[in-house]
């Protein structure tokens, strides 16, 4: 990356504090691009704590810690250890003492406090206001989320959301949800900057590159019990109610004998599906969970990953199986099926929660590749344009909006 990616190059680089949670494998890629721009900015990444492996492993089943570096290459602080009454699960579940000071001690022009989806993350917020400094926003919550309307809680999140959002000084638009979400909300479009919600294009690419030959990938799909005719379709993620794999196994039941389903997670609703894909007669491997350095030989063995979740605020296994080349077929529950999916050449939408959309989904697909269509070339454009690099370009937009610099 060449710093002129980010155009010339202000009087002095912008101070730039973020406060996170946690160390997320999602943020670390963008943090380390924003710490390349150095005649741009000067960034410090907060960290509220680092969880344990037991803390990391809530929802997925398993206890683990990430097998890819998330604290290299960019300057970062942990204010405290894991507390045994930390809950990543619940709003109240994660509180900072001293977090004003170490704010302080940065001594940023601008902060980004990406949302409040926990309580730290609000004393964030209004200890930034506290201070006058601008804060920027890059939330990926949209209309999709919202409670039903007419109802007493849906009242409650207009009334929170607009006293909330009104509290920042600009905001990053993760995708088309994301910007429609803060146009509800009166947000000016001259304050909100692009800022895609990105994975580790090039891992994935270079990664999952040699396993899409025709030998290689051949014996990764055999070492998945997957044969070379077989139409394989992959979910990958928790394996929990609102992900709908459920009604995934009931529209393969109907593809025939010749389709492969793999499960590469876990979760709480797992022992079901594994007796419904048994009931339905659908074939599958159970991967369990896939750290990250082993999630491209996954993606590079399906034909097509499937995300058909309920409600999704984006779904960053779509950028990581459309950075290994591979289509996806998704619910318009899913945020990133506007951005992400361009029917028919990086995948298909269908209506959640409908069996048979989904199915015909899956076939169009199948068709697809049964007739030689290659999928690769639209899916890894597709992932480029969401890369860290142009997430990190809208950061540096954005920061010299809010200061002038």
């Amino acid at each position: 990356m060449s710093e002129a990616s980010f155009g010339p190059a202000p009087a002095r680089p912008v101070r730039l504090t973020v406060v996170s949670t946690h160390p997320i494998q999602y943020y670390t890629p963008l943090f380390r691009c924003l710490a390349q721009a150095r005649r741009h900015l000067r960034l410090d990444v907060l960290y509220i704590t680092r969880p344990t492996p037991a803390q990391q492993g809530i929802g997925y089943g398993v206890p683990f810690v990430w097998d890819l570096p998330l604290l290299e290459g960019h300057p970062q602080r942990i204010l405290r250890p894991p507390l045994g009454s930390d809950d990543f699960g619940r709003f109240f579940g994660l509180r900072a003492r001293g977090l004003r000071a170490a704010i302080v001690e940065t001594d940023p022009d601008v902060v980004l406090v990406p949302g409040w989806e926990y309580f730290a993350s609000l004393q964030a917020l209004l200890a930034c206001r506290a201070l006058g400094l601008p804060v920027l926003y890059r939330g990926d919550t949209s209309l999709l989320q919202a409670p039903k309307p007419y109802r007493l809680r849906h009242v409650a999140w207009v009334v929170r959301t607009h006293a909330l959002l009104r509290l920042y000084s600009a905001y990053l638009a993760v995708g088309r949800h994301a910007r429609r979400y803060l146009e509800r909300f009166g947000v000016s479009e001259r304050n909100v900057f692009r800022s895609p919600h990105c994975v580790d294009v090039d891992f994935f690419r270079t990664a999952s590159s040699p396993l899409r030959r025709p030998e290689q990938r051949g014996c990764l799909r055999r070492s998945f019990g997957c044969g070379n005719e077989d139409f394989v379709v992959l979910f990958a993620g928790k394996i929990v109610p609102e992900k709908r794999l459920d009604l995934l196994i009931e529209a393969l039941a109907g593809l025939g004998p010749r389709t492969r389903l793999l499960v590469a997670g876990t979760g709480t609703a797992e022992e079901r599906c594994r007796r419904l894909a048994e009931v339905h007669g659908v074939r599958a491997s159970w991967l369990g969970f896939r750290n990250q350095g082993k999630l491209p030989e996954v993606y590079a063995a399906a034909d097509v990953l499937c995300l058909p979740s309920e409600r999704e605020t984006w779904g960053l296994v779509v950028n990581e199986a459309l950075a290994c080349g591979t289509p996806c077929v998704v619910s318009d529950g899913v945020g990133c099926a506007p951005d992400l999916i361009e029917t028919p050449w990086t995948g298909e939408v269908f209506r959640r929660g409908d069996v048979r959309a989904l199915r015909e989904a899956l076939l169009r697909i199948r068709d697809r590749r049964r007739r030689g269509v290659d999928y690769s070339t639209a899916c890894l454009r597709m992932a480029a344009s969401h890369s860290p690099l142009a997430a990190s370009r809208g950061i540096v937009a954005a920061c010299r909006h809010v200061t002038g610099l």
